[in-house]
């Protein structure tokens, strides 16, 4: 365009799949095409310049076909036992009710596939018995009675983050964005000794985890410590559990972080959960238990 056209005030909104864009104006232009050529209004380098494009180095797509979760690339975890514990071994399973046993024969199967647990064959010092608690109709979550088990954990006593210890951190921040791992704590693999202590017995034979289970005591702080160290050393960044809050002052320092974050992430084999995303958000919910710390 040879003459730059007069723009006016407009109360328009725009909104991208990043948020929402700031409108400095409107105006009306006629366009007319000569020998099926034009001259664009809003060029490739302009729209890169003002951020409306970028470039990807990398996309990668997953595709359904490996049942197995994610494993986070970091030496495997050691439960320690206090010197002297008392052991417990059972022998018998407990009841499944009958309607259930389809189910939870299902999710064990779908736990093996997963890599989540195995089978055991060999004898073993520790056996708990499986719980089944029903989900939603046709589906029930496999849960462990652990209590004698996290009677002998040695805990690590790894501090676990208050909200008197994030909230300061934030006071300055305008952009929010929050990651959650998907399934975290069977995201890390638990040695082979470490895996006979949470043997369990069911009706169809027995298991043992080889990822970190929900139910030890000692769990959420090595888990905690875990996810502290993979980011460690980045500003703006503050690790709850299996959530990862950024945020920034302003775009240009959100953007920043949030990059070395995600690439930090890659790195690791970490998966996050999409629907536990919450991007470029003005506010944000610190989620936050008196119970850890």
């Amino acid at each position: 365009m040879k003459d730059k056209p007069r723009h006016e005030p407009t109360a328009v909104r725009l909104n991208s799949v990043g948020g929402q864009l700031k409108a400095f104006g409107q105006f009306i232009a006629m366009i007319v095409i000569e020998w099926e050529k034009m001259t664009n209004l809003l060029s490739r380098d302009v729209a890169a310049d003002v951020g409306l494009v970028c470039r990807l180095e990398q996309v990668d797509a997953s595709g359904g076909d490996d049942a197995r979760i994610c494993l986070i690339k970091t030496e495997p975890v050691t439960i320690k036992l206090k010197a002297g514990a008392e052991t417990l071994c059972l022998t018998t399973a407990r009841c499944v009710p009958f309607p259930l046993m389809d189910a939870v024969k299902a999710e064990l199967n779908n736990m093996v596939e997963s890599g989540v647990i195995r089978s055991v064959t060999e004898p073993t010092d520790w056996c708990a018995a499986m719980v089944p608690v029903i989900k939603k109709p046709g589906t029930v979550r496999i849960c462990v009675d652990l209590k004698q088990l996290n009677i002998a954990v040695r805990r690590e006593h790894h501090m676990l983050p208050s909200l008197e210890d994030i909230a300061p951190k934030l006071a300055e921040s305008k952009v929010f964005s929050t990651l959650g791992a998907a399934s975290g704590f069977w995201q890390i693999q638990i040695d082979e000794d470490s895996q006979l202590l949470t043997t369990f017995i069911t009706l169809f034979g027995r298991n043992a985890f080889c990822r970190l289970p929900f139910r030890i005591s000692s769990t959420p702080e090595i888990f905690q410590r875990k996810m502290s160290t993979l980011l460690e050393g980045l500003d703006g960044v503050e690790v709850i559990m299996d959530d990862i809050l950024v945020h920034g002052r302003n775009r240009e320092e959100y953007d920043a972080r949030l990059h070395a974050v995600l690439k930090i992430i890659n790195d690791s084999g970490l998966k996050l959960q999409p629907k536990e995303m919450r991007l470029q958000k003005n506010r944000t919910d610190v989620f936050w238990s008196p119970d850890w710390g």
